[in-house]
């Protein structure tokens, strides 16, 4: 094994507990939004797209007009800047710490 597939095994391993220790924050604080649906245990894009497909058909036989506009996400996380980020993690209750180690990791 290389060092550079040891770091990024390594890598992989901190994401994922840090991925696992935002995600309870989120969850045991009743932070999540009811209707986020990706990076969520039980969740996926079927389900989402189950829950519009039954709000557009709801709405259709109410007979509301219904618009839908869809936004790709997958590569926003490099154009976030990291300041904000930061500051909306302190505003949804994060220690100063695990801001922090964030920080240190990004770097």
């Amino acid at each position: 094994m290389t060092n550079s597939s040891i770091t990024c095994a390594a890598a992989k391993l901190v994401k994922k507990a840090a991925y696992q220790q935002v995600l309870h924050h989120l969850e045991s604080n009743n932070l999540m939004d009811p209707f986020q649906s990706g990076f969520r245990p039980n969740h996926s894009t079927t389900t989402a797209l189950l829950q519009v497909g039954d709000d557009i058909r709801a709405a259709t036989d109410k007979g509301m007009l219904t618009f839908l506009v869809l936004f790709d996400f997958t590569q926003a996380f490099p154009s976030i800047i990291h300041e904000i980020l930061f500051l909306k993690m302190y505003a949804l209750g994060f220690s100063k710490p695990t801001v922090d180690w964030l920080k240190s990791f990004l770097r």
